[in-house]
């Protein structure tokens, strides 16, 4: 507090009692100012600082909101991924197996139509010479039956190799698929507990 001093000529003028009398009323009253003051700037800050919480209050509620809405349309797009990627392998195993089934018939079609000429050829034979000719259809039945044999054995390893093949891609594609579903689960839940831990911050 600063001190204040009366004048020799007011002190001569008011008297002791009077001079002490001064300086009591104007200390109280720089006291009563100064408890205006405080008050005053007490009031200021706290309703400024209301201000600024409820500013921070609404400025977090749209960031979350928009929070929401990013995590909402983040998961419409990975649905939306998985939807189409699904789709694809689907479609691409439908393809693969009708272009599996066209080739079956065809090299079907093809080997009847090879034994029928052959039938036929090893009939006109037999007609011309059914004595000579019956040891050689046994030989070209015999030969006939191992290719038949051995193209059904490589028709089905064929087969067998595609379907691992497509099997193999499906699994590498659903696993890929559940690891970002994971790290994008795992990731949102980092978010949402790094938001509310600066909350009840």
């Amino acid at each position: 507090m600063a001190l204040i001093t009366v004048p020799k000529i007011l002190r001569s003028k008011l008297g002791e009692d009077g001079a002490e009398a001064l300086i009591s009323l104007v200390n109280q009253a720089l006291d009563n100012q100064k408890t205006d003051i405080i008050e005053f700037v007490e009031e200021k800050f706290g309703r400024r600082l209301s201000e600024e919480i409820s500013k921070l209050r609404v400025e977090l509620k749209e960031e979350i909101s928009k929070l929401r809405e990013e995590m909402v349309e983040a998961n419409a797009r990975l649905r939306q991924e998985m939807l189409e990627n699904i789709a694809s392998l689907r479609q691409e195993m439908t393809e693969n197996n009708v272009n599996l089934r066209q080739e079956m018939t065809e090299n079907n079609a093809s080997f009847r139509q090879e034994m029928a000429e052959n039938i036929a050829s090893l009939r006109q034979e037999i007609a011309e010479n059914n004595a000579s000719l019956r040891q050689e259809i046994a030989e070209n039945n015999a030969s006939l039956r191992q290719e038949m044999a051995e193209n059904i054995a490589s028709l089905r390893q064929v087969i067998a190799e595609n379907n691992a093949i497509l099997r193999e891609e499906m699994a590498k594609n659903y696993a890929n698929l559940i690891k970002w579903m994971f790290i994008f689960w795992v990731g949102q839940v980092g978010v949402i507990m790094g938001i509310l831990l600066v909350f009840f911050k």
